[in-house]
């Protein structure tokens, strides 16, 4: 067990991250993120090293928030504080106001992302907030690459769409 331990010691951060971005909540985050762990402890054995242990990881734990999300229907998510804005030019950088703008943006932009289906937003986690490759989360998903494609274009477009509707933005 020694091995698994220090393999797990780097990713377990990583793994309650995921975790905490998909389902918005601490609490469900850390139950997912152990899950996650006891889960690729009892598998360990058939991890084949046909990708990395990084995607092997993702996976399973992308799997256990997209069940609990569908177990549960949680609908609602959390603002993100660290989540990754575009920080513009530098000069936008000394305007309070710009902050403001941001943070309301970031809010609603949560807000209609967590009501899209978990596998639509498990592609934009992924992706737009991970920066994980097409080939990264076509492995950590398990889905082909030309449905990796469309389901993001789908997201993107439903996220838009949604965004648009909210009253605070309707100018978007």
């Amino acid at each position: 067990m020694n091995n698994f331990e220090d393999i797990i010691k780097e990713y377990e951060h990583m793994i309650y991250n995921v975790a905490y971005r998909m389902l918005g909540n601490e609490e469900d985050a850390r139950d997912i993120a152990q899950d996650a762990i006891i889960r690729a402890y009892e598998k360990f054995n058939q991890y084949k090293g046909k990708s990395s242990f990084a995607t092997w990881i993702y996976r399973i734990t992308v799997n256990l928030c997209i069940d609990h999300l569908r177990k549960n229907k949680v609908r609602r998510i959390e603002l993100i504080e660290n989540m990754k804005y575009n920080a513009g030019y530098k000069d936008d950088l000394n305007d309070p106001q710009y902050f403001v703008e941001n943070a309301e943006l970031g809010s609603v932009i949560i807000k209609e992302l967590n009501k899209l289906k978990p596998e639509y937003k498990a592609v934009i986690v992924l992706r737009d907030i991970y920066g994980f490759t097409y080939e990264e989360i076509a492995r950590i998903l398990g889905i082909k690459m030309s449905t990796l494609k469309s389901r993001l274009i789908r997201a993107r477009n439903m996220l838009k769409e949604s965004i648009k509707k909210n009253k605070t933005f309707k100018g978007i």
